[in-house]
């Protein structure tokens, strides 16, 4: 950008400073790429082939297991095939199972008492308030 200031052309300032033509023009005209959102997967996954045969009815019976404990259990039935690199991948495959098909989570509701309506009016002092 000084090279252009000072008043040399885009070919010698982008010579200058070590990039292509278009990367100066690009720079200059103030463009930003766009963030395109993808809907795609980049890779295959890796536990497609034992997700809804093995996986799955193991969640079932015990929603508790983590995916450690299901990627171990993996590595015992298949040595080798399911490499350690693999584990967050699985984790987020149980974490989404979970969310979507998993057991429902227990409610609470918490429970308190305001009182009696004597205990809310203005006319009562601190001192003489009650707990119902």
């Amino acid at each position: 950008m000084k090279s252009r200031q000072t008043g040399h052309t885009q070919e010698i300032s982008a010579a200058k400073s070590g990039i292509s033509i278009c990367s100066g023009r690009r720079i200059e005209g103030n463009e930003r790429p766009e963030n395109k959102q993808r809907n795609w997967r980049t890779r295959c996954d890796p536990f497609e082939a034992v997700w809804e045969t093995t996986l799955v009815p193991l969640l079932a019976n015990e929603p508790g297991l983590t995916g450690t404990t299901l990627w171990e259990y993996l590595e015992d039935l298949y040595p080798g095939q399911y490499p350690e690199r693999h584990l967050r991948t699985l984790q987020r495959r149980v974490k989404h199972w979970r969310a979507t098909q998993g057991p429902a989570k227990e409610v609470m509701f918490r429970c308190f008492s305001l009182g009696a309506p004597a205990a809310l009016s203005p006319s009562m002092t601190p001192s003489n308030q009650r707990i119902v």
